[in-house]
């Protein structure tokens, strides 16, 4: 884990690369989040969450329900609802998040989570955790009232540049 912090893209580098792509593409990404534990009852802490996966970014959400609907046989209206939080930037596929105190921006790139390679959890101390010993301390996976129909979920997520360690496109590492 540490030599992957170590590689960590510069935000700016990143931010730059993002808002200039035009599109949308299978990208492989490292990220390095917060894994939300349970405070109450947790001996450990913050629990840290390195995952390794394949995703999609310049999707347009509502598209891909339509495809799935379709994919499984289904005619369905979605009605998407607007983001709870942040405002999506135009032709980017960045999310755009001000602080209302301080005015403060933070970005997070939205993608459409396609296939998981790797999932490791860690201390903050860089200690490596295994999963069936702090399951119970992690949050319940929930999905969109708005995909109830559907058999397979479209997995949306966002995740804050700072989090990314490695972003691959078109078979070429982006390390800033």
């Amino acid at each position: 884990m540490n030599q992957l912090v170590q590689s960590k893209p510069s935000i700016e580098a990143l931010r730059d690369f993002l808002i200039n792509y035009r599109g949308h593409s299978f990208v492989g990404l490292t990220t390095l989040t917060n894994a939300k534990a349970y405070k109450r009852n947790n001996p450990i802490g913050t629990i840290l969450k390195l995952a390794t996966l394949t995703a999609n970014i310049g999707f347009h959400y509502k598209n891909s329900l339509k495809s799935q609907a379709k994919r499984e046989g289904k005619d369905i209206d979605f009605q998407v609802q607007p983001r709870v939080w942040g405002v999506r930037m135009p032709h980017t596929p960045l999310v755009k998040l001000v602080n209302k105190e301080t005015g403060e921006e933070k970005l997070y790139l939205e993608y459409k989570g396609e296939k998981v390679h790797s999932v490791q959890y860690f201390t903050e101390e860089g200690e490596e955790l295994a999963y069936d010993d702090i399951k119970h301390l992690l949050p319940k996976k929930s999905h969109s009232s708005t995909q109830a129909p559907l058999e397979k979920k479209i997995i949306l997520r966002d995740v804050a540049l700072g989090n990314i360690l490695r972003l691959t496109i078109g078979g070429k590492n982006f390390l800033g």
